[in-house]
C-alpha cells in the first residue's frame, strides 16, 4: 500500500512537470496579440563617405484606448551592410523600445500605454559615431559585443514594417502555468527539506506554539514590530521618490516586494542577534543548507530572467527580477546567520 502511494506521488509529479516544460516552451509568446495593426514604408537610403541620406524615417502612431500593448519593428534591406535602428517615443519623449541590427525582427514586452501618439523613428547608422549617438538617444549602453564595420559608399532599398496590437487578459493557460508553477515550487522545497534531513540537518517546526521558548517569543514579537515600521518607511520613501521625482521606478509589484525582502531581512537579522531565529526543532547545518541551496537557485534563475527579458518596463522594475532579489534576500540572511554562528564560536572559545 506504502508503495502505491509512493508510486501515485511519483506519477503525479511527472505529470505536473511535464506540463510546466510545455508551458515554458510556449509562454515566450503568452503576450503577443493576435491582431497586429502593421504598416509598411519604403526606404531609399545613400550612404556617401559614412553619411546616411536620410538620416531617419519617423512615422506616428496613434493608439485611441489605454491599455496594454505589444510594439513591432521589422528591417528588411536588399543587402547587408547597413545598420538601422528603430526607437519609439510617447508623447513626452520618453524612449518605450529600441533596437538596432542590420537585418531583423523585433518584438516589445507587454507595454501599458496611455491614449496618445507615438513617433516611430527609423535611423541609418553609417558610421560608428552615429551609432553610438543612437543608444545614447535611446537611453541604453552600447553593447560591448556589437561591432560593424560601417560602408563609406552604397546604397540600400530597405523595407520597413511597425504597428502595434492590444494585449487582452492573460489565458486560462497562462494562469494554469502559474498554478502549477506554485505546486512544482512548492514540491521542490518539501523535497529539500526531506533531503536535508536525510543529511542531518533540521529544518522547519514540527508545532509552532511549542517551538521556541518565551524569551524567543519577545525576542520575536520585537523583530516583528522592527519588520512593520521598516516596510512603513520604505514605502513612504518610494512614495514621496515618485510623488516629487516623477521617477515611478519603484511603484510597481516588484517595488513593493523589494519593501517585503527588506522587512524580513530586518525581521531575520533581528532574531539572528538575539537568537531567536532558529527553533528548538531545527539546526544550523538545516538552515544553512535549506538558505543556501534556495538562494543560489533564485539567483540563477533571476539571472537567466533578465537575460531574456528587460529589467525595466514602463520606467518601473518588471517582475523578471523577482527571483533575482529572493535569492539576495537568502544569502543576505545566510550570511548574517553565519556571522553570528562564528561570533558566538569563538565568543565561547574565549570564555573556556
Amino acid at each position: 500500500m506504502k508503495d502505491k502511494k509512493y508510486f501515485a506521488l511519483r506519477l503525479v509529479v511527472g505529470i505536473l512537470l511535464c506540463v510546466a516544460i510545455v508551458y515554458d516552451t510556449s509562454k515566450t509568446n503568452q503576450h503577443t496579440p493576435d491582431d497586429m495593426n502593421m504598416q509598411s514604408i519604403n526606404a531609399e537610403v545613400n550612404v556617401s563617405k559614412g553619411i546616411a541620406q536620410p538620416e531617419s524615417t519617423m512615422q506616428n502612431i496613434s493608439i485611441s484606448e489605454e491599455g496594454s500593448y505589444v510594439f513591432q519593428v521589422n528591417c528588411k534591406p536588399d543587402h547587408e551592410g547597413l545598420v538601422t535602428g528603430c526607437v519609439i517615443y510617447d508623447e513626452k519623449e520618453q524612449v518605450v523600445f529600441s533596437c538596432s541590427g542590420e537585418e531583423w525582427t523585433a518584438e516589445s514586452s507587454k507595454l501599458n500605454l496611455k491614449v496618445g501618439k507615438y513617433r516611430v523613428e527609423f535611423c541609418y547608422l553609417a558610421n560608428e559615431n552615429a551609432y553610438k549617438k543612437f543608444w545614447s538617444d535611446a537611453g541604453e549602453e552600447l553593447s560591448k559585443d556589437a561591432e560593424y564595420k560601417f560602408p563609406d559608399d552604397g546604397e540600400w532599398n530597405i523595407c520597413l514594417e511597425y504597428g502595434y496590437g492590444e494585449v487582452k487578459g492573460e489565458s486560462l493557460e497562462y494562469y494554469l502555468g502559474v498554478v502549477i508553477g506554485i505546486a512544482i515550487g512548492i514540491m521542490f522545497v518539501a523535497f529539500l527539506k526531506w533531503l536535508i534531513q536525510k543529511m542531518g540537518g533540521k529544518f522547519g517546526c514540527k508545532n509552532c506554539k511549542e517551538s521556541y521558548d518565551e524569551r524567543q517569543m519577545i525576542a520575536r514579537g520585537q523583530a516583528y514590530k522592527t519588520a512593520f515600521f521598516t516596510l512603513m518607511f520604505y514605502m513612504c520613501i518610494v512614495s514621496f521618490i515618485s510623488e516629487f521625482s516623477g521617477n515611478p521606478l519603484l511603484m510597481s509589484f516588484t517595488g513593493i516586494w523589494i519593501g517585503v525582502c527588506l522587512s524580513i531581512i530586518v525581521f531575520a537579522i533581528v532574531c539572528i542577534i538575539k537568537d531567536a531565529y532558529m527553533s528548538l526543532y531545527e539546526n544550523a547545518k538545516g538552515i544553512i543548507m535549506m538558505f543556501l541551496v534556495v538562494g543560489i537557485s533564485n539567483i540563477g534563475i533571476g539571472i537567466l530572467n533578465l537575460e531574456k527579458q528587460p529589467m525595466i518596463e514602463n520606467e518601473s522594475l518588471s517582475t523578471h527580477c523577482i527571483n533575482l532579489i529572493v535569492g539576495i534576500m537568502f544569502l543576505i540572511i545566510l550570511a548574517v546567520f553565519c556571522g553570528k554562528l562564528l561570533y558566538d564560536k569563538r565568543n565561547t572559545k574565549e570564555e573556556e
